[in-house]
């Protein structure tokens, strides 16, 4: 079992560590869903190894097999690839609490060089609780990518070396890669996902559709769509999208039955527009594919869901992980831990499991979904802060961006406080039913 977790970083670290061992690497992947990999690598002085190696899906934790091959069988493998394999140099370093600190220097050179540090460790656990502060590395090791879509040197590889990645015969990829590089594919902190083109204003006496995505009948329609960023997997996104809507209609529906009010003001959903997902990709230097669409890019379906208050955020929050089909990619709570402008919303990517193809080949296949969660006033601020952000010429924006952040700061307050009026209120209804029955 692989445990380990990943950060960017822009060079070697400049603390002095002991350093134990560099290697020169190459490697190339056969296969990236699931991992199938070669590499070649040199220690300093030491003799050159070729390995093979096959990793299972997962985040922090995964299982790993590597299998040691001649250089005969490597030299096979890399023929059949057909691509230019990966260099890398990684030098491994002794951190005082017995960890070893493994930096990577990828493609140098080339105008995607990047570097990336990873630490590995011998539970789930340990690697939960250990803090770079406690090595004396917060500085240089500040940009977490743990689980992140698109942080893995497989997206890497597809990003700058090819395109189709559902068999071994993967084509060169001619697409200019100038801005290529893992990049974080985190939701947008300021204004996560464009509006949607749906809205549902409270639901009112609708009753929800609802789609089982394992079994459901409903197969989307996988003929060409022409030039669709999205290929022949358009369809798929609309009927992904409406299944969880649907669900989150339904549990709203079952909230009032029992509540006699709703866990939301509203709902509203959208598939990202064909210009605006060839953009982003053209912006993280990604090709323009189904597979950077889809896979790489993680909110080509995007739901909002604003309530009236906190807690109802975090119930819906617990009734989507409570679905077997939904697995959480990455989540942010930025209402605990709000931004430093402000900045108040609740992040999580989704994995939908469907029962039909993805931009993998894989069948069953998964979809991801970004889903924002906010109160009523923190959706209300952050409108407003989105609109000021592009305005031209504004004068004393320092001054705007201060009252803002006083704005952000007593709208959490009254929050707060609404909160805690309703919890009174519900305690109080609770007693006199109780004391009804007595």
């Amino acid at each position: 079992m692989e445990i380990e977790r990943k950060w960017m970083v822009k060079e070697w670290p400049e603390k002095p560590l002991p350093l134990l061992f560099e290697y020169r690497m190459r490697q190339g992947y056969l296969s990236v869903t699931p991992t199938v990999r070669i590499r070649e690598e040199s220690r300093s002085g030491g003799d050159t190894d070729y390995i093979l190696c096959f990793k299972s899906s997962g985040t922090l934790a995964r299982k790993e097999i590597e299998l040691s091959i001649s250089e005969d069988k490597f030299r096979q493998l890399e023929d059949l690839i057909q691509l230019p394999l990966i260099p890398k140099i990684r030098r491994t370093y002794l951190l005082s609490d017995g960890s070893h600190l493994e930096v990577n220097h990828v493609d140098e050179g080339q105008k995607t060089e990047f570097w990336y540090a990873e630490i590995e460790f011998p539970t789930v656990e340990a690697a939960l609780s250990w803090k770079p502060e406690d090595a004396g590395l917060s500085a240089y090791l500040n940009d977490e990518v743990t689980g992140q879509p698109g942080q893995s040197m497989g997206a890497y590889w597809v990003q700058t070396r090819c395109t189709d990645t559902t068999d071994a015969g993967l084509k060169a990829q001619t697409t200019d890669t100038k801005n290529a590089g893992p990049e974080p594919q985190t939701t947008d902190t300021k204004n996560a996902g464009p509006e949607p083109q749906t809205t549902d204003t409270k639901n009112a006496g609708s009753e929800p559709q609802t789609m089982d995505t394992k079994n459901a009948g409903a197969e989307p329609q996988t003929t060409d769509t022409g030039d669709s960023v999205y290929g022949k997997y358009k369809s798929a996104l609309k009927l992904v999208m409406d299944s969880i809507t649907d669900r989150i209609r339904a549990y709203n529906d079952s909230f009032r039955s029992q509540k006699g009010e709703g866990i939301y003001e509203h709902l509203s959903a959208r598939i990202k527009s064909e210009e605006s997902m060839r953009e982003k990709c053209r912006r993280k230097g990604l090709p323009e594919t189904p597979y950077s669409a889809l896979n790489v890019i993680t909110d080509a379906i995007g739901i909002r869901i604003v309530t009236r208050f906190i807690d109802d955020i975090y119930a819906i929050i617990h009734h989507l992980k409570a679905s077997s089909d939904l697995t959480v990619v990455t989540e942010k709570d930025y209402i605990r831990n709000a931004k430093p402008n402000g900045y108040r919303s609740y992040h999580m990517i989704l994995k939908a499991a469907v029962p039909y193809e993805d931009v993998c080949g894989n069948f069953p296949g998964e979809y991801y979904v970004e889903i924002q969660l906010r109160t009523i006033a923190m959706d209300m601020w952050a409108s407003l802060e989105h609109q000021l952000k592009y305005k031209q010429n504004i004068s004393n924006a320092s001054m705007i961006t201060s009252e803002l952040k006083r704005c952000a700061d007593e709208l959490a307050s009254c929050d707060v406080s609404m909160q805690t009026i309703r919890t009174l209120i519900n305690g109080d209804a609770t007693k006199q039913q109780k004391e009804g029955t007595n």
